[in-house]
């Protein structure tokens, strides 16, 4: 049951460092389980991220924002990723959660931030507070028909971040070298974001050729879905993709999912690749991401357009954008 609001407005502010045990049973109280573990492995981590609204002593909402560095236009931006959004279950619906969104595009604006992402099936919710829905391909295949018709022509094996983590990060970098939306990740935070295991694990594939990694796949579970979010490779090795995307297939079949899902860019090799074998891809879309732009002058400036465009505008005037969910939370 709801609890009214007393006459004290609840304020709103970052965190305190003895906080961290209330912030993880507030989070709990919306996801039974979370260990919140990824909150200091974060290489940008800051307790200001944490905007958390208090009442006669209590956290009763919060968000958090995670900070991140990616290619924009020419250049780069500094985005706020906005993750969290709690309000604890007796204090819903009365107006907690928009005091702390307010807040928080009120710290990152003053805070250098130029961008706010987040990620939400709750699009109208989020619109009414300025984020825009940037639609994403999403594409399906038929597990069945997710088959090599002969032996691979890569040798494959599970990813060993002891040994491929330096071969993994450089193909990454050379695939996104000026891919509008990527972020750019250092070796401090991949090995952080590989702590965090919001993904299938067993599923992160490399292909190798003698001591060298040249491919590599990463998946996470989507519902029912087995959703490849990363599959690239070196220049030479293209056909790896297919070799690795095959494998993900046979993972999702031994692992009991119902299908096999592609979050990729628009111009990802392995979905033109597999178009060229008998895999028959469907094209969707997923309109669970959203942007808000914070500094929209910036923006615009580096997206080469008039920085009068209204920030409502910027979205339809960009390139594709290649920001993957695992590098918002």
């Amino acid at each position: 049951m709801n609890q009214e609001l007393s006459t004290e407005t609840p304020r709103v502010r970052a965190a305190e460092p003895d906080e961290m045990p209330r912030i993880v049973q507030l989070i709990q109280t919306a996801w039974a389980g979370e260990t919140c573990e990824h909150y200091r492995a974060d290489p940008w981590f800051g307790w200001e991220q944490f905007r958390v609204a208090g009442l006669n002593g209590s956290l009763v909402g919060m968000l958090k924002i995670y900070r991140r560095e990616i290619v924009w236009g020419d250049s780069t931006a500094l985005v706020g990723g906005v993750g969290d959004v709690v309000t604890h279950p007796d204090f819903r619906n009365q107006g907690i959660a928009r005091r702390v969104l307010d807040n928080a595009i009120e710290h990152m604006a003053a805070n250098g931030y130029e961008l706010s992402i987040l990620f939400s099936e709750l699009a109208g919710l989020y619109e009414r507070f300025g984020w825009v829905p940037v639609p994403q391909p999403l594409y399906q295949a038929d597990l069945s028909r997710c088959r090599h018709a002969a032996e691979p022509a890569h040798r494959l094996r599970p990813f060993d971040p002891a040994s491929d983590l330096g071969d993994v990060s450089a193909i990454y970098d050379v695939n996104n070298a000026g891919r509008h939306g990527a972020i750019l990740r250092t070796r401090e935070y991949w090995k952080a974001q590989l702590s965090w295991r919001r993904e299938e694990m067993e599923a992160f594939t490399v292909a190798y050729d003698g001591d060298a990694v040249v491919a590599y796949l990463r998946a996470k579970r989507n519902r029912n879905a087995l959703q490849v979010f990363e599959c690239m490779s070196r220049e030479q090795h293209r056909g790896s993709e297919v070799d690795l995307a095959m494998h993900a297939a046979q993972f999702a079949r031994d692992h009991g999912f119902a299908r096999l899902e592609f979050s990729l860019p628009c111009d990802s090799h392995v979905v033109e690749e597999l178009r060229d074998t008998d895999v028959k891809l469907s094209k969707g879309t997923s309109s669970v991401l959203m942007l808000r732009p914070l500094d929209t002058a910036s923006l615009a400036r580096k997206l080469r357009l008039d920085p009068s465009t209204p920030a409502n505008e910027i979205p339809a005037h960009m390139p594709p954008f290649h920001f993957w969910g695992p590098d918002a939370y």
